[in-house]
């Protein structure tokens, strides 16, 4: 039997189980189903039970959150216009943060909305294209801050809460968008759970 696939189900929750060379036991509440990782030798259940309450306040959490996505209408704008506008935000928020932005490109990404390297090139994720202007334009705005503060700090969040009040919505939005852009059948997942 592959023990990758095994699965245990705990208080009507379907958990995929991998046993790994691991330290400690951890969840991921992932779609389809969420992951137990244990180390090789520990009981699972015993994972499940000492952590009941808990797992079941985070599985309704993350059910609601994926059915909240689901609900989410993708836009479907032109890879140009995309292009278009992220190009007027990036000119705007660079002269607004005395920056340089070498170089724009545009990748698929599974898990980022953009990235920004050291050396001034900025990459956003193609899947921006589905979202709603002002996340695009959020994104671009928190990449562009990257070329000033590479990192995650005070300062960071302290500038983009002066050009964005509302990032936390903003954040919790991208990510909603996150789920669906990683499950495009998550009506369908859904469904199941």
């Amino acid at each position: 039997m592959n023990k990758a696939a095994e699965i245990l189900e705990f208080r009507g929750i379907p958990f995929r189980l991998a046993r790994r060379r691991v330290r400690r036991a951890r969840i991921e509440f992932v779609l389809p189903q969420p992951l137990l990782v244990v180390p090789l030798r520990m009981n699972p259940r015993s994972v499940l039970e000492a952590n009941g309450d808990s797992i079941q306040r985070r599985w309704e959490r993350a059910c609601a959150k994926w059915r909240e996505a689901a609900r989410l209408t993708l836009l479907n704008r032109d890879e140009a216009e995309t292009r278009r506008l992220a190009e007027a935000y990036l000119g705007r928020y660079s002269r607004i943060l005395g920056v340089d932005c070498r170089e724009l490109q545009w990748r698929h990404m599974r898990s980022r909305w953009g990235t920004c390297a050291s050396t001034g090139t900025i990459r956003l994720n193609r899947f921006l294209r589905h979202l709603p202007e002002p996340l695009l334009a959020y994104v671009v705005f928190h990449e562009t801050l990257h070329l000033v503060i590479m990192g995650h700090n005070r300062n960071f969040h302290r500038t983009v809460a002066r050009v964005f009040p509302h990032y936390r919505e903003l954040d919790k939005r991208l990510e909603l968008y996150g789920i669906r852009m990683r499950h495009p059948d998550l009506g369908t997942v859904l469904v199941s759970l």
